[in-house]
């Protein structure tokens, strides 16, 4: 029953025995080889004991083939070796969530030690929102039977030791041993998840972006067309992508223009990428369009080259530069005051009639400081918590209304402006533009005419207004009795 090798020594091994007594193989479990009747070898663990029958020594040897046994040894080393080797995480947890097995991965993803982890629940490794529901989950599970998550990859977070919530990929099954086991595969994605919010981020920010914005492939081929760009050219969106950007020019540029980037794409040298420069564009009604052009190449590990383009529209920067022109003009020669500052009162601007009415030379000596200089102390005292009220509650008090303040010029002389304030937003920014108007003309006049009121009430000689019209605009009370 044993191969050759150890049948050979056998008698001896028996010899020796008897001879000596002493023991190596009798009352001791151990593997051996053992062979079949067609000469085939296998392994096995025997345990040999010795007994007296009718006075003399037998033997009786118990023998287990563990052909099943090695071969399932093995499987499970094969498996651990897989386990620990793989680059995601893996765990196994019993019916009561408690953590059986884990690999290196998940030790690392989670910032735990294996003797921190093994035989805690794995309600360890989730948020609080999350762990306090896995319970119910699990008890639901063993009742129903319904598989919510079980078999399907999903998205989740989980916890790491330092309190870091992080984005991971799940997915659990379940293996049918006694009693049953649940294995799960864990991947940090927590960077998969940071790049497609800042590609979100990215189509956000060119749809939404006023600089029209096109991105095109190493051939040419329009892959992305912002909303801008759609106003610019007359296309929509679904007119251009996946067409070739010549459509956008005129003949006599697209002609050319593939074996640019042809050309480009075999020698690397630039001529238009990452330069601007301005050429003509074609709208959708044939229309050419004067552009300023800018091009940035991109190169993406897996996906080739694609080519970003920035297009100005050179027509709308002379309209602009034109308005902004005529507006400043305006504001110059304004017979009113202008100025404008931050929501928490800098000044950014003011106009020459500002500037004279404050008695001021420059706009450097109020740029940057508050409008509290501007103001008597009374009233400087509680307009930086007017700010921060209005910034709180926007209640409008003062805001898009027209009233009577009182300015403080830089020879400390006080003075009557009429005063009305906007709230201008622009973008992200918002700021405050106020008109100004110096009242002290009006206020001297009203005085004299409340005077020449008065006087002529009390006058004893009949006293009578007309305009040049001969429409009567005053008449004193002497003149009544008269």
């Amino acid at each position: 029953l044993m191969p050759s090798e150890h049948a050979d020594k056998h008698d001896q091994y028996l010899a020796n025995y008897r001879r000596t007594g002493i023991k190596h193989v009798i009352n001791s479990t151990r593997q051996v080889s053992a062979r079949k009747k067609n000469g085939d070898t296998f392994p096995a663990e025997i345990l040999v004991r010795q007994f007296k029958c009718s006075g003399e020594n037998m033997f009786i040897g118990v023998i287990k083939p563990l052909m099943k046994a090695l071969h399932f040894q093995a499987i499970a080393a094969r498996n651990k070796n897989i386990q620990e080797m793989n680059i995601d995480g893996m765990l196994s947890i019993d019916l009561q969530g408690t953590i059986q097995t884990a690999n290196d991965a998940v030790c690392k993803m989670f910032e735990f030690s294996m003797e921190e982890l093994i035989g805690e629940n794995v309600k360890l490794l989730m948020p609080i929102e999350i762990s306090q529901n896995h319970d119910d989950y699990l008890s639901r599970y063993l009742e129903t039977r319904k598989r919510a998550m079980i078999g399907t990859i999903r998205r989740s977070r989980g916890q790491r030791k330092s309190g870091k919530i992080f984005q991971l990929e799940a997915k659990v099954e379940e293996v049918n041993t006694d009693p049953p086991v649940y294995i799960g595969y864990l991947r940090d994605v927590s960077l998969l998840a940071q790049l497609e919010n800042q590609h979100k981020m990215s189509d956000a920010i060119t749809k939404l972006s006023i600089t029209p914005v096109i991105i095109l492939d190493s051939k040419g081929i329009i892959l992305t067309f912002s909303q801008a760009a759609e106003k610019l050219f007359g296309y929509t969106r679904e007119q251009v992508v996946s067409k070739n950007v010549k459509i956008l020019m005129p003949p006599q540029i697209a002609s050319q223009h593939d074996d640019y980037l042809s050309t480009y794409m075999e020698t690397g040298v630039k001529h238009v990428i990452g330069s601007s420069r301005n050429v003509e564009g074609k709208a959708k009604d044939g229309t050419p369009l004067p552009l300023n052009l800018f091009v940035e190449e991109v190169i993406h590990v897996n996906r080739g080259t694609t080519f970003v383009a920035f297009v100005t529209d050179l027509a709308l920067i002379k309209k602009s530069e034109a308005d902004t022109f005529l507006y400043s003009e305006i504001d110059r020669q304004s017979p009113n005051g202008t100025i404008t500052a931050t929501p928490d009162g800098t000044i950014i601007s003011a106009n020459p009639k500002t500037l004279s009415m404050f008695a001021y030379d420059s706009l450097d000596q109020l740029k940057g400081k508050n409008l509290t200089m501007l103001m008597p102390k009374q009233y400087a005292d509680h307009h930086p918590e007017t700010l921060a009220t209005y910034a709180r509650t926007r209640i409008k008090k003062a805001i898009d209304s027209t009233r009577c303040v009182t300015g403080l010029r830089s020879d400390r002389m006080t003075f009557p402006i009429e005063l009305r304030v906007c709230e201008i937003e622009n973008g992200d920014d918002t700021f405050f533009l106020g008109f100004l108007k110096d009242q002290t003309r009006e206020q001297q006049l009203e005085v004299t005419n409340g005077v020449n009121q008065m006087a002529m009430r009390v006058s004893a000689e009949a006293v009578i207004l007309i305009n040049e019209y001969g429409l009567i605009q005053q008449f004193s009370p002497a003149a009544e009795k008269a």
